[in-house]
């Protein structure tokens, strides 16, 4: 064969030398790297001519703030309602800037937003908790690095970063608070959303860096043996009490609208109903003109995983909410180990082969406690005995047969 066409190089295998390996990096740097800011902005005004959704920044609500909470992803909804709470009650200028854009990050534009910033709160999801840094912290502070480079620079010379901001003044460079929360069972509540916010108000902890949804120490346990133990680590690490927050506002329930409800399913990856949150979705949004919206949470030992799907019955934004659910789907009995996001007279649908009477005796005390305080529920479906005679569609129509229940 010919291994070789001095027209048209073709590289074998995946040898690189070290300076071909470093001319492609430059390469890359000033041939693409450079350009992917402005084509991502094209693209962002493109999407949202072609959809409506706009995910450019509104610059006019930031400029306007004093205090900034910066987060991403699923709990930018609830922080945003915390905040209009919040900036009600307090009559500050309070505002949520959502990410949606990290990698590259736009450093030039952050810098502008933050300059004049009395406090800057940086919320975001991190599983390297031992770092310093986050992500999302450790490109903030970096352009504020640069930021004040800029502002070092003598009059009339030319800016290092002239795409960034200039802080030449202390009171352009914000304070920065950090808080760290971890995707597992459970996003921060309003609570916890509420505490981080006020922490950086007038008034507050002034906590520079905290975890969210982490207790270190109980005080009080009706074990003597662990309560012993819970007070030899508060006398050990006395430090312990500055890496969490105290939620002087312990519900925040009147932020949960109730004009949607809410479906929360627990399921195991690999079952045959994994999928049944997207089929339910696309039939109340189909079937009921409902505004739909779906949130997969990953519990920590990734052997079940759980979806919350929030519905309206108008054509209203569906915001994720921490708002108790109305009802809950599980497709084994075991998951059933936990009634208690269940609304008063909520639904459980459990997907079983057993009996009910099976089903409730095998329910641990503190499940039965709950349906019977809030006076809950509980339908079995066995979807094995729907589709025998169609076994081709076994994995859909028993995902039918749940949303069915439903």
């Amino acid at each position: 064969p010919k291994w070789l066409d001095f027209d048209r190089p073709l590289g074998l295998v995946d040898f690189n030398a070290g300076e071909l390996h470093y001319r492609a990096a430059i390469a890359q740097q000033a041939f693409f790297e450079s350009h992917l800011p402005n084509l991502i902005q094209l693209s962002i005004k493109e999407f949202a001519g072609l959809t409506g959704r706009n995910y450019e920044i509104n610059n006019r609500v930031v400029d306007a703030a004093e205090y900034l909470v910066i987060t991403n992803g699923a709990i930018s909804d609830d922080a945003e309602r915390v905040a209009e709470n919040i900036r009600s009650r307090k009559k500050i200028r309070l505002t949520v800037l959502s990410l949606n854009q990290l990698r590259p990050f736009p450093s030039a534009v952050m810098t502008h937003l933050l300059k004049g910033k009395k406090a800057v709160t940086v919320l975001e999801c991190s599983n390297a908790n031992t770092t310093d840094n986050p992500t999302i912290l450790q490109e903030i502070r970096s352009a504020i690095e640069c930021a004040e480079e800029n502002g070092s620079v003598k009059k009339n010379g030319s800016l290092p970063h002239p795409d960034f901001a200039v802080f030449a003044k202390p009171a352009d460079r914000p304070v920065i608070f950090s808080g760290i929360f971890q995707m597992a069972d459970n996003k921060p509540g309003f609570a916890e959303l509420s505490a981080a916010i006020e922490n950086m108000l007038p008034g507050g902890e002034a906590k520079k860096r905290y975890y969210l949804g982490v207790t270190f120490a109980q005080s009080n346990s009706r074990y003597p043996m662990l309560e012993a133990l819970s007070q030899r680590i508060e006398r050990s690490y006395p430090q312990l009490e500055k890496m969490n927050l105290s939620s002087r506002q312990p519900a925040l329930e009147q932020l949960a609208t109730s004009h949607f409800r809410q479906i929360k399913i627990v399921v195991s990856p690999g079952e045959l109903l994994a999928d049944v949150n997207v089929v339910l979705a696309k039939t109340l949004a189909d079937s009921t003109g409902m505004s739909v919206r779906t949130f997969a949470e990953i519990a920590a030992n990734r052997r079940s995983q759980a979806y919350s799907i929030e519905m309206t019955e108008d054509n209203k934004t569906v915001h994720i909410s921490n708002a108790s659910c109305d009802a809950m789907i599980f497709s084994q009995t075991v998951f059933a180990n936990n009634l208690s996001a269940l609304k008063n007279n909520g639904l459980a649908i459990i997907q079983s082969t057993q009996s009910g009477e099976w089903i409730w005796k095998n329910f641990s005390e503190t499940v039965r406690r709950q349906i019977q305080e809030k006076q809950l529920k509980i339908w079995v479906v066995n979807t094995a005995t729907v589709n025998t005679d169609i076994p081709g569609y076994a994995k859909l129509i028993r995902q039918l047969t749940l949303c069915g229940a439903v």
